[in-house]
């Protein structure tokens, strides 16, 4: 099963992991993902710096995918985003890809209840991650 184009190496760089992907909003499909303390503070800092506005899709969606089907926050979104492939599985792609390092019992965050109500489960999410660490 091929991930890239043209053989290309798979790049995790933080940015567009996929040479091929046209940003088409399909890894926008979720509402509750799981999400690190880090890269919560991350969301929330980008969506501050470029004063997005989350839109309300009653959880049936990202909240932070425009209307263009893009994402607001490109530069800033989590680990499970960023892995997304419209083409591969995930569990193909962390096994072409021993490198790539997904965090075990990284807590579930549902993105509307934080973005859209402003009921912010990063204390509960702190909390957690603390604990587990201990």
């Amino acid at each position: 099963m091929k991930i890239t184009p043209n053989d290309e190496p798979l790049r995790f760089d933080g940015d567009n992991s996929y040479p091929d992907c046209t940003c088409c909003g399909q890894c926008c499909g979720l509402n509750v993902l799981a999400i690190t303390p880090e890269e919560l503070d991350a969301m929330h800092e980008c969506i501050e710096r470029k004063h997005v506005h989350p839109i309300d899709r009653k959880g049936e969606r990202c909240p932070l995918q425009s209307p263009e089907g893009g994402c607001m926050i490109w530069e800033a979104r989590p680990q499970v985003c960023r892995l997304f492939n419209c083409h591969v599985p995930r569990i193909e792609i962390l096994k072409q890809n021993p490198s790539i390092v997904v965090p075990e019992d990284i807590p579930l965050l549902d993105l509307t209840e934080e973005f859209v109500r402003g009921r912010s489960g990063y204390e509960a999410i702190a909390r957690l991650m603390r604990t587990a660490a201990s």
